[in-house]
């Protein structure tokens, strides 16, 4: 997950222990590999993630009946133009 997300091992680590002390994630052995663990959202896990989905859509829509379809549009694509060439330069 930490590679993935170009992230140190570390970090990621302390974060889903975090997690999973307060009971937003369990950990599963993985059977073909024991130095890995699946991480999996519990019940209060999953109860927290719709919450900050729908908080999420909430404020998105506040924000976004405030820009015009073509201002939108432009920022796309200058999002896309920008994201373009983060890649370029991380990929090479």
């Amino acid at each position: 997950m930490a590679r993935d997300m170009g992230l140190a091992r570390q970090s990621v680590l302390r974060v889903v222990n975090a997690l999973k002390d307060v009971g937003l994630v369990a950990l599963e052995e993985m059977p073909n590999d024991k130095r890995t663990s699946l991480v999996t959202l519990t019940s209060a896990g999953q109860k927290v993630l719709a919450a900050i989905y729908e908080r999420n859509a909430a404020w998105a829509e506040r924000i976004l009946c405030r820009v015009s379809a073509e201002d939108f549009e432009k920022a796309i694509e200058q999002l896309e133009h920008i994201g373009a060439i983060l890649e370029e330069d991380f990929y090479g």
